[in-house]
């Protein structure tokens, strides 16, 4: 399974790469006003970012509430019975 996510990952990275290579102006220079062309990469690559940043945070979720579910006592595992005072 976490090799079918580390591809998924390698995809997505490579995704992300090609929208980055084609952000740039075909002139080169920033200050000119985008082409539709130009615009609608822009848009794409905004796109990834945003889905990247959406499937980071759901993973940060997942990860801290196994870690939560972890730290927490089982209701199946007996609990220490605390010390009595001589």
């Amino acid at each position: 399974m976490a090799d079918a996510r580390f591809q998924h990952l390698g995809e997505f990275a490579g995704a992300v790469e090609a929208a980055l290579c084609a952000y740039t102006p075909e002139s080169g220079k920033w200050s000119d006003p985008l082409i539709p062309q130009e615009a609608a990469r822009v848009r794409q690559l905004r796109t990834l970012l945003l889905t990247l940043a959406l499937a980071l945070a759901l993973a940060l979720a997942l990860v801290l509430a196994l870690a939560l579910a972890l730290a927490e006592p089982s209701p199946l595992c007996p609990q220490p019975q605390p010390r009595r005072q001589p």
